[in-house]
């Protein structure tokens, strides 16, 4: 695959990572906005909620059964979706860095001002 293939690919797991983020967002602002008034003002209060636990950073919990549960699935998503980013990350790399070992060994007696092969 070419590097824009691996582009196109990663981007497309950040965005499909970025969907349930914003549905489980918005789900658990209807869970919780009863329940912590205070904490989920508003769906924009979800957002922010899913952004930070998404990044391991939350400091707000939810409260009720349902926002316990939906907590719980984002968990198990959360970690699906960074291990896809994170390999198709790791093997974009490993395929690029192989092609520039493959281009180096190639040109490896090839003489680095004129390129004409130094063994002749």
């Amino acid at each position: 695959m070419k590097a824009k293939q691996y582009i196109r690919l990663l981007i497309g797991a950040i965005f499909i990572t970025l969907l349930p983020m914003l549905v489980v967002s918005v789900l658990m602002y209807a869970a919780e906005s009863e329940a912590q008034p205070e904490v989920f003002a508003n769906a924009l209060s979800g957002l922010r909620w899913g952004i930070s636990f998404f990044s391991g950073y939350g400091g707000v919990y939810p409260v009720t059964v349902f926002g316990k549960v939906l907590a719980m699935i984002f968990v198990g998503l959360r970690i699906l979706f960074l291990s896809t980013i994170i390999g198709i990350t790791v093997t974009g790399l490993t395929l690029q860095s192989r092609k520039n070992k493959i281009g180096a060994d190639k040109n490896a007696h090839l003489c680095p001002h004129c390129g004409k092969n130094v063994n002749e």
